[in-house]
Parts: structure tokens; C-alpha cells; sequence
């Protein structure tokens, strides 16, 4: 994936508009720009980092000013439920210039830090593929069509830990990777848990489900027991929320 940052393009004219079959032989061929995708899960951006003068100097010494690139085409190469990749072509029409990049158009995934009456943290553990190891986390997944990431958030924790909460709220959200990825995680805090029953995952995971204390979190981390970004992220932003 070094491409998927946006590597300037090589590729001729014949090659851009290859056609790739994708898993169920059908073929995907080169798109336009479609603008209800063109803005993206991640949000407008345009408002952010706004700190002084436009052409003034960041502490590093570097411009501030940063331009973008607008998408032309782009091609999809592979779908999947859990993402789709897409080979873009952009440009700076004002300066005549062209590259490519590699992006994952995911859906929305959510993170639940599930905190019970003796300050208690819901844990799972659960095989990875990525790594090919099992990992400790907390309850998540990905936004279903038609849910919102509450419901979401509500579904995964029953699924992988067999609680309900009677108390929810939004702790914050997070870009996994916008270098190639265009999806956010949002974490949400349950308490008030119930257990209604056993945890039944998607069908195809194998959980077992773990507790550790509120404050034992840090060291979990410093320990290397829990190495999972989206993880780290949540415990940050519950914590700021405990402040």
C-alpha cells in the first residue's frame, strides 16, 4: 500500500482505462466524478487548521497553506462489503498537474467503551486476520446500511458481550487513516449494563469476553496487552471525558 498516499502517476493512458473484473466477474470499469461520494464520510475538511495568515509559517517552518487536489475519475478496482478500493485521478487544474492515489472507501465504524457500577471496562478478545493473532479490544464494528452509528454501537455491544446499556453517550470521533482511508470511528460510552444473555458475535468471530478495572486501561497499554489504535483513541477520549 505504499502507492495509497497519492504517489505521482506513471501509468499510460491504456492502462487507466483497463478493466478489472472484480470478485463476482463483473467488470468494474472507469468512473467520473460522482459528487454525492466526492464529499466522502470523513466530512468537510476545508474549515480545518485554520491558524493565522494563509502564506504565514508553522512552528516547523513550513507553509501553512496546504492545496488541495480535485478527484477527475477514478476506477474501482475491488468491492467488498467491508470496503471498496478505488485508483483516483487527480489534479490542480491551475497548475497543470496530475498524480494518482489508492483509497479505501470504508463504512463508518463505531467503538464502545462499556463501563459497569464497580467501574469495570468490557474487554474482547478475539482472533485478527491483519496480524494473524488474537488481540484485546473493546466492542465494535462497522455502521450496517441503514443504521446509525448509535444503533450500531447498541448492536455490537449486545452481539460481542450478550450486555444491553440503559446510559449512552458520544465521546468522540476519530479518521482511522485519511492518507487512504475516508471513514470515521466514532466511540461511544455505555453504562447502566445489563447482561441479557450470551455473546453470539456475526456468525463468523470467536469472542471471549474479559473485564478489567478503569484504572488498570493505562497499564494495559503501556504493557503492550492492548495495541489496537482505534482502542487507544477511545480510552484517550474517555478519559478526557473523566476529567
Amino acid at each position: 500500500m505504499a502507492r495509497a498516499a497519492g504517489a505521482p502517476g506513471q501509468q499510460s493512458e491504456a492502462g487507466q482505462r483497463q478493466q478489472v473484473h472484480g470478485p463476482a466477474g463483473q467488470v468494474a470499469g472507469e468512473h467520473q466524478r460522482e459528487p454525492e461520494r466526492e464529499r466522502g464520510r470523513a466530512g468537510d475538511q476545508s474549515q480545518i487548521g485554520g491558524h493565522g495568515p494563509e502564506n504565514s509559517a508553522s512552528a516547523l517552518g513550513y507553509p501553512r497553506a496546504v492545496r488541495g487536489w480535485t478527484r477527475v475519475r477514478f476506477q474501482s478496482l475491488f468491492r467488498h462489503r467491508l470496503f471498496e478500493l478505488r485508483h483516483e485521478q487527480l489534479e490542480r487544474p491551475e497548475e497543470g498537474r496530475r498524480r494518482e492515489a489508492l483509497v479505501l472507501d470504508a463504512p463508518a465504524w463505531v467503538n464502545v467503551v462499556a463501563v459497569d457500577g464497580d467501574g469495570q471496562v468490557l474487554l474482547v478478545r478475539q482472533w485478527r486476520f491483519g496480524i494473524g493473532a488474537p488481540t484485546l479490544e473493546i466492542p465494535g464494528g462497522m455502521v450496517d446500511p441503514g443504521e446509525t452509528p448509535l444503533e450500531a454501537a447498541r448492536r455490537e455491544l449486545l452481539e460481542e458481550t450478550g450486555y444491553r446499556a440503559a446510559r449512552w453517550s458520544e465521546l468522540g470521533a476519530v479518521e482511522p487513516n485519511p492518507a487512504f482511508l475516508t471513514n470515521r470511528c466514532t466511540t461511544f460510552l455505555a453504562e447502566g449494563l445489563e447482561r441479557v444473555g450470551e455473546p453470539v458475535g456475526d456468525g463468523e468471530e470467536e469472542i471471549t469476553v474479559e473485564s478489567a478495572p478503569v484504572e488498570a486501561l493505562g497499564g494495559l497499554v503501556d504493557s503492550g496487552a492492548i495495541r489496537h489504535s482505534l482502542v487507544i483513541a477511545a480510552f484517550y477520549l474517555y478519559e478526557r471525558r473523566r476529567r
